[in-house]
């Protein structure tokens, strides 16, 4: 017998849960005609090899209902299967023995002639077991979600670069900014990232931070809770009280950001963040706020 679960076949739209319950239940039904072909329980087996053909279509499993069908006495629905298995694989090894048992079967429906007077003898012939054989199994194509989400699953360590633009002010103004920042996964979820950024005002600060904490993976997207904390260098007037910009001011930074990523590609997402830091860590003072959101363009690597 051939195992036939390869799932090309089902819809390109279809979720991931969709695709492992469909192999699922097509492993299952053809395991069991399996097990009823070694029981000689051809009915039975004949009905799991269908619904396996019927789940994940194969050349391969046409070729087991064509034998359950024949082994059952349905003459006409195997020399169809038998059929549909060489036009789906005419270069298959067997063809030509399959031929020949097409042949044979369409000789055996056709009225046989007796003469007069001379009765000739029947010969049965005797009953071969075909021999089991395993196919390499074809995996179904994975959609864009397994593809990044899988690379995590499977490795202790993976990345993501990314490009950012958006705002970054204290609450009462809006300052053009972008930057960089690259992000690690550790087991998929725990997340460390780093992260810079550049302030259109007139002393062109920029702020550098390291984040950490957890992503939710869902099932398209993935969101991001970390801490961060860094420092503000080059503090000009976007700091609450400041006299224009200083090159040698610094301010510490500190506070929380929210990033969700979109995955529509392989080894690209599209999201949003927002961070919010607090000069000094002082959360009493709300001068202190400031805070940047944004687009963001990442790099799976």
């Amino acid at each position: 017998m051939v195992a036939a679960l390869d799932l090309l076949g089902t819809c390109a739209s279809a979720q991931p849960l969709d695709l492992r319950r469909r192999r699922a239940e097509a492993r299952a039904a053809f395991e069991a005609a399996e097990q009823a072909w070694r029981e000689s329980d051809y009915p039975r087996a004949l009905a799991g090899f269908r619904r396996a053909q019927e789940l994940s279509p194969h050349p391969a499993t046409l070729y087991n209902v064509a034998r359950a069908e024949e082994q059952v006495g349905h003459v006409d629905a195997a020399i169809e299967a038998y059929e549909a298995y060489l036009r789906a694989a005419p270069e298959a090894s067997d063809a030509d023995e399959v031929r020949r048992t097409i042949a044979s079967l369409r000789a055996s429906r056709e009225p046989v002639v007796t003469p007069p007077v001379v009765t000739p003898p029947v010969v049965t012939p005797p009953v071969v077991t075909p021999p089991v054989v395993t196919p390499t199994v074809v995996p179904p194509l994975p959609s864009t979600y397994e593809r990044i989400v899988d690379r995590r699953r499977h490795r202790l360590v993976s990345g993501r670069v990314g490009l950012i633009g958006g705002f970054a002010a204290p609450r009462d103004r809006q300052n053009f900014a972008v930057g960089l920042e690259g992000t690690v996964f550790l087991w998929r979820s725990l997340t460390l990232l780093g992260h810079a950024l550049w302030i259109q005002t007139d002393g062109s600060p920029v702020v550098v931070t390291g984040e950490a904490g957890w992503t939710f993976v869902g099932d398209d997207f993935d969101l991001a809770v970390l801490g961060h904390a860094g420092v503000l260098l080059r503090c000009d007037s976007i700091c609450r009280g400041g006299a224009g910009a200083v090159d040698d001011t610094q301010v510490f930074l500190g506070g929380i950001t929210l990033k969700v990523d979109v995955l529509f590609h392989p080894r690209v997402s599209a999201g949003l963040y927002g961070r919010f830091s607090w000069q000094q860590l002082n959360l009493l003072d709300g001068d202190a706020l400031l805070s940047s959101i944004g687009l963001s363009v990442s790099l799976h690597l």
